[in-house]
């Protein structure tokens, strides 16, 4: 593993672009490929949020920063996601 102030460094240089990419999915030529592209950006953040290995010092640090660009994303679009609001009927 890379020194944790290079670990959280790239964490946030990736959790920046997690947060811009709901923002151009309005842009996209249809509610299908905006849905495709949301379920894997939000598939990827969920695998980073995911405790992978020993509960280090710095895999705490990087799962709380994914976290963060998580609750950022929702405060900040929920309402505007295509998916995982679906109800059971």
């Amino acid at each position: 593993m890379a020194p944790q102030p290079i670990c959280l460094q790239a964490v946030r240089t990736l959790n920046d672009i997690h947060v811009i990419i709901p923002h151009h999915l309005t842009t996209a030529p249809s509610d299908l490929q905006a849905a495709t592209v949301e379920r894997r950006f939000l598939d990827l953040l969920a695998q980073q949020v995911m405790l992978n290995g020993a509960a280090s010092s710095t895999n705490m640090d990087l799962r709380r920063l994914d976290l963060e660009t998580l609750h950022q994303i929702l405060q900040a679009l929920g309402h505007t996601l295509l998916i995982g609001w679906e109800t059971q009927r």
